[in-house]
């Protein structure tokens, strides 16, 4: 683990609800992610926009995923940052029955004026905390979610709502937290447990492992962005495209114009995740298979396929108006079985046949065991893993 934040997190959980607590709170976390996404999009594109992406983005195979892997921080980050955007809402939008319509479709056209001092405060307290949070887990995650607070910050009708003063600290708290348990640690705050800050780095080092931590490799870039971004979830990526495409022929108006600016910054998004993480060679399975879904490409890309419901969702609304209910009921329907079959049976790492991956280890390790005597030292290039301690290797 290259930073301190997730081990010091999990630990506290254990000590609290014990190990076999973790799983139902990272999986309680992931739940209200979910619910607060659907709070975040509400006041933007309407309840019904709302409601489907939300469920969407529970159906999403990566999302289930690793929601089920506890002890990787990428959902519990996922889930903080989510959360995080519910609270910004309540400071933009706070729900008040007097801007609710009778429709129950809400689409606010600009922050309301200024609300109650407690609340807004409350709020911006919580906003601050909790995308703080999610930056002290994953801090490589903090150069675009630092973006989300520098925007409020130069657009002065998002500006004024925010309460700066508790905003701050409470995001501040975490971060420096994290920097302090580091220094404590490694010696210097910006040290970590990877190799790619190195004691006493200068900062040209630091800029050049905080922004291209793995080179540029084109050809890895687009590959990664085929598999990861299409060919694994294809009919979620379909739908998204359908829903971005859709766009061009949407006519103007509040819900199309912020569409289209959600289109705008998950590009912007896309493009920087993969040219951070798409050039990064690296071999988590024992056989060099590196399309699967535990790989780790499909958890760097979770904020990717959060936004990605926002144009299913989108797409599944225009097969509707054009379309039928009952062609609409199927997609979804196609979609879930789809996940689900992805999640469960879809590869050796899906979870109904990982146990017997893991038999099939055991197997070849006894075997191993048998064949080689205590004092053996086995020369392998992955299966250290599988073989130590019982064996010395190399």
């Amino acid at each position: 683990m290259g930073v301190v934040s997730v081990p010091l997190i999990l630990g506290s959980l254990a000590k609290a609800v014990g190990m076999s607590g973790i799983p139902f709170i990272i999986a309680l976390f992931s739940s209200l992610g979910i619910l607060a996404w659907y709070h975040f999009l509400r006041p933007l594109f309407g309840s019904k926009l709302a409601t489907l992406g939300a469920q969407i983005l529970a159906l999403h195979p990566f999302v289930l995923y690793w929601g089920a892997r506890p002890f990787m921080p990428n959902a519990l980050f996922i889930a903080l940052t989510l959360i995080s955007l519910f609270f910004l809402s309540r400071v933009l939008w706070p729900t008040s029955s007097r801007h609710e319509r009778n429709d129950a479709t809400i689409v606010f056209e600009k922050p309301f004026p200024l609300e109650p001092k407690f609340r807004r405060r409350a709020s911006s307290s919580l906003f601050g905390l909790c995308l703080g949070l999610a930056i002290a887990v994953r801090p490589q995650e903090g150069v675009w979610i630092s973006m989300i607070p520098l925007a409020l910050l130069l657009r002065a009708s998002l500006r004024r709502p925010l309460a700066w003063v508790f905003f701050v600290p409470a995001f501040a708290l975490p971060i420096g937290s994290l920097l302090v348990a580091q220094a404590t640690l490694y010696g210097a705050p910006l040290q970590t447990g990877y190799h790619l800050t190195p004691p006493a780095a200068s900062p040209l080092h630091l800029i050049q492992a905080l922004l291209f931590p793995f080179g540029f490799n084109a050809t890895r870039i687009s590959s990664v962005a085929y598999w990861y971004l299409f060919k694994i979830v294809w009919p979620f990526s379909v739908l998204a495209l359908i829903g971005i495409v859709t766009l061009l022929f949407k006519k103007n108006g509040i819900v199309g114009e912020r569409l289209r600016k959600a289109a705008s910054i998950t590009l912007l998004l896309a493009v920087w995740l993969l040219f951070y993480y798409g050039s990064f060679e690296f071999y988590d399975r024992f056989d060099h298979n590196l399309v699967s879904i535990g790989s780790s490409f499909s958890r760097y890309f979770l904020p990717l396929y959060v936004l990605s419901s926002i144009f299913i969702a989108s797409a599944l609304l225009a097969i509707r108006k054009y379309a039928g209910r009952f062609v609409t009921a199927l997609a979804v329907c196609a979609i879930t079985i789809f996940s689900l079959q992805l999640v469960f049976w879809g590869s050796d790492e899906s979870f109904a046949r990982i146990s017997l991956v893991s038999r099939e280890n055991e197997e070849m390790k006894t075997k191993v065991l048998l064949a080689t005597p205590p004092e053996a030292i086995i020369f392998t290039a992955r299966s250290d893993k599988i073989l130590y301690p019982d064996r010395a290797v190399v």
